[in-house]
This record gives C-alpha cells, sequence and structure tokens, in this order.
C-alpha cells in the first residue's frame, strides 16, 4: 500500500488547544486577506463606490462557493482545514487545501511544529532524517491514518468551507467565521 502524507507534522498533544487557537486564528487572516487582496477598495466612503464594493465582495463569495462545490482547485477555492490524530505523547497534523494556502499554514506553524511528512513509495528519505527517524514516521502515520480509518478517527478543524448544509451544534457554520474575519480585516463595511 501507498502512504502519502505530505504537509504533515508533529506536535506535543499536550499543546493541541494551543496549536488549534494559534492556526485558527493566523489562517483566518492570511486567507481573509488574501480574499481582500483580490478586490478593488473603494474610491471614498461615498454609498455608490460602498455599494460596489460590496457587490464585488458578494461576487468573490459566490466564486468562492461555485469553486469549493465543483471541487474547482483554483485562486477562487478557499476551502481549507487540518486534521489532528493523537499517537501517545504526540499529535499528528496534516493540512488539506489549494497550495497558496498551505503555504500560508506553512509560514504561520509556531517554532514547536516539526515536519513529519511521509511516503513510502518513489520519494526518497530527506536528507537530515535517519533511516530510524523515517520508519518512526512510517510506523506513526500506519498507526493514526493507514490501520485504523485514517478519514474518521480524528478532529478536524474546518476554517473554511463551503457546505451549507452541514451545520455545526451551534449553527456557526465555517463559511460564517471566514466572512467575519474578513470583515474584521477590512475598514469597509461589508
Amino acid at each position: 500500500m501507498s502512504t502519502k502524507c505530505y504537509n504533515a507534522y508533529r506536535i506535543p498533544a499536550s499543546r493541541v488547544a494551543e496549536f488549534v487557537r494559534i492556526m485558527d486564528a493566523k489562517m483566518l487572516n492570511a486567507l481573509a486577506d488574501r480574499f481582500l487582496s483580490r478586490l478593488n477598495a473603494p474610491s471614498s466612503n461615498e454609498p455608490e463606490d460602498l455599494a460596489v464594493f460590496q457587490q464585488q465582495v458578494r461576487n468573490a463569495i459566490n466564486r468562492w462557493r461555485i469553486a469549493a462545490l465543483s471541487l474547482q482547485r483554483d485562486e477562487d477555492n478557499f476551502t481549507f482545514q487540518f486534521a489532528i490524530w493523537f499517537d501517545g505523547k504526540w499529535a499528528l497534523v496534516r493540512a488539506f487545501g489549494e497550495s497558496f494556502a498551505l503555504g500560508d499554514f506553512e509560514k504561520a506553524l509556531p517554532k514547536w511544529a516539526q515536519d513529519y511528512h511521509y511516503q513510502n513509495s518513489s520519494d526518497d528519505r530527506p536528507k537530515g532524517v535517519s533511516k530510524r527517524a523515517w520508519e518512526a514516521r512510517r510506523k506513526a502515520w500506519d498507526r493514526v491514518y493507514c490501520t485504523n480509518d485514517g478519514h474518521t478517527n480524528h478532529m478536524k478543524t474546518m476554517l473554511v468551507h463551503n457546505v451549507t448544509d452541514i451545520r455545526p451544534p451551534d449553527g456557526y457554520l465555517p463559511e460564517m467565521r471566514f466572512l467575519d474575519a474578513v470583515r474584521r480585516r477590512t475598514t469597509y463595511p461589508i
């Protein structure tokens, strides 16, 4: 069986809550800034200019929803999430999303998050990782991801998602959190 765990990291299990808080805030802000950077700011605070800006925001949000629903892989798809698996005193983290979001995620990582990617197919073991450490990564990913249905036995944090028919218990969708972050990051009313 081929195992490919890219965009993967290891953190102390005791710091998972701290990690989620840090990454949640940093990633929401980074994605909101990227979203806003694609829009033209209003030339004034006149109602007509603000209305044009607000329409741009609505159009961009609709493009984002369409891109995510159709699983398009392009600049309009802002879907991003990360998953966490517990493995003894460690937690293993994988990030999923567009390449720009994964780059933002990597830049936002705390210094104590360690690269922990693993693949067992055609790619060579990275320089600087011993055979023993590489084997330990394989065993860790096999324990949490491969042998125990890794798609269901983890915590998932969806920072930006488009699926509006999945309602969390509080009714507060990840999409709403993203839009709140966009609103906080601009001085113009949205």
